[in-house]
């Protein structure tokens, strides 16, 4: 995985379980708020275990939303997102949900869940380096 984020930083650090879901449900509640519009089956995260949704706004700068009916779930996703952000294009692998379940902070169900949202990011990702390229 690259340079990891504040967040993710802060979550391996932690030395317990309850430390762990305090980081993320505050990664959650101070998540960027959803576009409500969004929140539809098209959007949602099949694979995860909670009802989760992503999206990504490509309008100017490459920004992704996500949010889940846990706050541990949520979290996770926040803190993807944002050590998502610092990626430079061609992006193949993430390796957040990997390293999360190496760590035991996740089971493979919620891996699964996390792979989804990785895959989804990595296609925008280069998706918006190929048309920087195509525009230049």
């Amino acid at each position: 995985m690259q340079e990891n984020s504040e967040i993710v930083q802060r979550l391996f650090a932690a030395e317990n379980e309850l430390d762990r879901f305090d980081i993320l449900a505050m990664a959650a509640l101070g998540a960027p708020k959803y576009p409500p519009e969004m929140k539809d089956d098209a959007h949602r995260v099949n694979s995860c275990e909670t009802k989760t949704w992503f999206c990504a706004d490509t309008s100017d700068t490459l920004k992704f939303y996500a949010v889940s009916d846990s706050l541990f779930i949520g979290g996770l996703c926040e803190a993807l997102i944002e050590a998502s952000q610092k990626l430079s294009p061609p992006v193949d692998h993430i390796g957040f949900a990997d390293e999360c379940f190496a760590r035991g902070i996740i089971t493979a169900r919620r891996r699964d869940g996390l792979y989804e949202i990785e895959k989804k990011i990595i296609k925008y990702i280069n998706q918006r380096e190929n048309k920087n390229e195509k525009g230049n």
